[in-house]
């Protein structure tokens, strides 16, 4: 029994104690609430799942002490002169100090002069405005440091208190210059791009004028072995083609003064067509020769008008008959439409009277020339075709790859190829094209095109090549 209230007389004692210091938080906390409302205490209030819980000026101000005491930037406090009475690790380490030497300095020792007049104006004046300039702080081994210095000045108990980060620049400065020199090395490198082009361009522009002088230089050279190759063959004909007929024209003439009082007159109706034959060949050449020698110097007139075709062949075959009728050939113009064509009259009356002559020469005695021509909506095909000895396909690939080529005809009649040669330039300044279909045995056809008038690509009335 005696045990029993012993126990109950120490827990009574125990809730006694317990209630005394309950008591005494009450009232604390009384005090509190009471000093707060009177606004004696800065404190925040707030909701927790366990109760209330209160945050005083004491509690509130620790996380940004060591927010100040954690950032990367110099943080520094100072009174009305200057004197530095607060300062973090990163601004002693910014000066190269320990913290506790930093305290207690003047700010002004660690800028450069430039900044102090400004400085000290703030310090003078202790504007309220918040400043940004950039300063340059000397380390205690003399190093300079760049950095930007933002001030706050806070009235506190009737004092101006300057609050100062200083936030370092070295790595933003080292990085401008590196940038400043890359720009720097690209305007060089820009410059000397730009030279370098300037000189391509001039290289290439000298260049471009050497292939003009070159290609000059090589159309003159062309001309000039053109020239020398024309005169070689020139003289050649002179010297062979032309001297042949008249040979025979002055040994038939000869032989007729000596013998045309002895001869009956058949020995001198014959001696006449001989003659006759030798003169028409003679002039026929010359024909051939003054036209090609005017076409390679670029004087021959050139007009394009509208041609009757079948007046134009009409013509033709008053001309040409005798050549035919020396070898029995008879010569036909089987087209039957009314053809119109736009071309240089004297130049069309070459190619055809050559392209007959070649087919009476190829054709054996008693053969067959046609002349034929028809038109569709852009070109008129002219076409002169025999039944003669014909070509083999080499020869025909000779005709107009622009050499001179002949062989002897069916009464073994000489040539030069100059006819052929002049076809095959008038046609071209035409527009048209020209070209051989043969078989041996059967016969040649020779095909010419030119442009119908609505069509032509540059319609040229007047003009010379």
């Amino acid at each position: 029994m005696t045990k029993y209230n012993k126990e109950l007389m120490d827990k009574a004692e125990k809730l006694s104690q317990e209630n005394t210091s309950l008591r005494q938080q009450l009232g604390e906390a009384a005090k509190s609430m009471k000093a707060m409302k009177g606004g004696k205490i800065d404190a925040l209030v707030t909701a927790h799942k366990k109760g209330l819980k209160v945050y005083t000026q004491k509690t509130a101000d620790k996380p940004y002490r060591k927010l100040i005491e954690k950032m990367h930037e110099g943080a520094v406090t100072l009174n009305e002169d200057g004197t530095i009475l607060y300062c973090n690790s990163s601004f002693a380490n910014m000066v190269n100090l320990p913290l506790q030497k930093v305290i207690g300095t003047i700010f002004a020792d660690y800028i450069d002069d430039s900044s102090k007049e400004h400085f000290d104006e703030l310090l003078k004046h202790g504007s309220l405005d918040a400043s940004k300039n950039e300063v340059t702080l000397f380390t205690s081994d003399g190093k300079e440091v760049p950095v930007l210095m933002t001030v706050n000045t806070l009235l506190l108990h009737n004092s101006f208190v300057l609050n100062i980060i200083l936030t370092d620049l070295t790595v933003l400065k080292q990085n401008q210059q590196r940038l400043k020199r890359r720009t720097k090395q690209l305007e060089q490198k820009n410059k000397e791009l730009e030279q370098a082009n300037t000189e391509l361009a001039f290289q290439i522009e000298e260049k471009e004028k050497r292939e003009t002088e070159l290609h000059i230089a090589n159309k003159e050279l062309t001309y000039s072995l053109r020239l020398n190759a024309d005169k070689d063959l020139f003289m050649s004909i002179l010297a062979h083609d032309l001297r042949s007929p008249f040979n025979g024209l002055l040994g038939l003439s000869e032989l007729l003064v000596e013998t045309i009082h002895k001869s009956d007159i058949d020995t001198i109706e014959n001696l006449a067509v001989h003659i006759n034959k030798s003169a028409r060949i003679a002039y026929n050449l010359l024909e051939d020769l003054l036209m090609w020698t005017r076409s390679q110097s670029g004087k021959i007139p050139y007009e394009r008008q509208k041609i009757s075709f079948k007046d134009t062949c009409a013509k033709l075959l008053e001309i040409k008959k005798p050549n035919a009728e020396a070898k029995n050939i008879t010569i036909h113009v089987v087209t039957t439409d009314e053809i119109t064509v736009f071309a240089d009259v004297d130049m069309l009356k070459t190619i055809l009277r050559n392209l007959v002559s070649n087919a009476i020469k190829f054709t054996n005695p008693g053969g067959r020339i046609d002349i034929g021509a028809k038109q569709d909506k852009t070109h008129i095909t002219i076409t002169v075709s025999d039944n003669g000895i014909g070509m083999a396909p080499e020869t025909v690939s000779k005709l107009f790859d622009g050499s001179l080529y002949s062989t002897r005809g069916t009464a073994n009649e000489s040539g030069t190829g100059l006819g052929l040669f002049l076809c095959k330039e008038f046609v071209k300044k035409h527009g048209g094209k020209i070209w051989a279909e043969s078989i041996i045995g059967k016969g040649t056809s020779f095909h010419f095109t030119l442009p119908v008038e609505k069509h032509l690509d540059k319609p040229e009335t007047a003009g010379k090549i």
